[in-house]
């Protein structure tokens, strides 16, 4: 029997704290598996595009250690934030601290490659990868990066791995949304035919759980914990509500099959301080991961009119399996989104100097509301 604990998006931080009930738990598994959502870097270290990054706050592993987690995955769109010598020196330090890696290398290969940890006789892979979205990210065959989201490649890949237990950590799906992409959904239940549990972290908020053949799919785990303070040149801004109220699946793989427990927790308006939530806040938690689950079971056709309908950014389309029709969307997303924030903006000021504005939003805040969502 195995028991581990799959953990969301991190950035360790002086400020990181956590109850002794969650603490206990994370310390009484077998090993957990975190997404490591920036680098580590050296004091003279610079972001690649010359701005901003994110980065470990801590620069040790000692916190990863307390935490029992043993492999963390680096498929996600910040760990090149301090380019190549912070991948680099990143995966130095996990190294010399025995902190497994994957989803990330200095090329393709690399990157696509499953970490492979023996426990008690037992061989477990885990690999990962990047969403569509985030091309410019993606490994090549001589250029640093993320492994990026191919079903059919990762399909074949755990065709032939024959470790005892498989895992797939993914980086995707769009953020705030409580329902995964259409693509994904029909990705992960391609993948899970060849894999053990599917795992997703990227959107800040809790996903459904999708069950097939008694194998879970957890669409994302939210933000275990990635505060909302500053960092170079950069300040994260204070994430929507729905992301201070998260879980971790403590998982068990036995003779029988997979079976999970769901460990909710609320996070303090910084983001970086776990706590476990008063009974009755972790039935709502847990109701809720049931109502977003519900659509789930659709059929991938009826799935996607429910997404279109009920998705968060109405502007934002949907992926689609080719790259460049996704960049294009994306930068026409960004385009409309820059000139309703641009109106609306410029309103709010105009609005505030005629001291109308809070009788028009109140009047009009269902309107506001929707255009500031999308």
């Amino acid at each position: 029997m195995l028991k581990i604990a799959i953990l969301g998006d991190f950035i360790q931080t002086p400020e990181f704290d956590i109850d002794k009930a969650l603490l206990k738990i994370l310390q009484g598994t077998d090993f957990n598996i975190a997404n490591l959502e920036a680098p580590f870097i050296h004091d003279n270290s610079h972001p690649s595009n010359g701005r901003s990054g994110l980065y470990q706050k801590i620069s040790n592993c000692d916190l990863l250690k307390k935490l029992n987690i043993k492999i963390v995955s680096l498929a996600n769109n910040h760990i090149s934030d301090f380019g190549l010598e912070g991948f680099q020196y990143t995966k130095e330090l996990l190294k010399e601290n025995d902190i497994l890696y994957f989803g990330a290398g200095e090329d393709q290969t690399e990157a696509e490659a499953p970490v492979v940890y023996e426990f008690n006789g037992m061989k477990i892979s885990v690999r990962g990868a990047m969403s569509r979205y985030l091309t410019r990210f993606h490994a090549g065959e001589d250029r640093f990066g993320t492994a990026d989201i191919n079903a059919k490649k990762i399909s074949e890949a755990l065709k032939q791995d024959h470790s005892d237990i498989k895992i797939v950590y993914n980086h995707w799906n769009q953020e705030y949304e409580d329902f995964p992409e259409p693509i994904y959904k029909e990705d992960a239940e391609g993948i899970i035919d060849y894999a053990d549990l599917i795992a997703g972290s990227h959107s800040h908020c809790i996903q459904g759980i999708e069950e097939v053949n008694k194998k879970p799919i957890f669409y994302s785990l939210g933000n275990f914990s990635l505060p909302n303070i500053d960092y170079y040149q950069c300040r994260i801004s204070p994430y929507r509500s729905k992301s201070y109220h998260s879980f971790f699946p403590l998982i068990t793989f036995s003779e029988t099959g997979v079976s999970y427990e769901i460990i909710p927790y609320v996070l303090n308006p910084n983001g970086s301080i776990l706590s476990t939530p008063s009974k009755e806040s972790q039935e709502t938690i847990r109701e809720q991961i049931k109502i977003i689950s519900i659509p789930l079971n659709l059929k991938q056709g009826e799935y996607l009119k429910f997404y279109m309908k009920h998705r968060d950014r109405k502007m934002r389309k949907p992926l689609t399996r080719n790259h460049k029709r996704n960049s294009m969307n994306l930068k026409g997303y960004r385009l409309k989104y820059k000139v309703v924030h641009g109106i609306e903006s410029g309103s709010a000021k105009i609005l505030d100097k005629l001291g109308l504005r809070k009788l028009i939003r109140k009047r009009f805040a269902a309107v506001i509301d929707k255009i500031q969502k999308a």
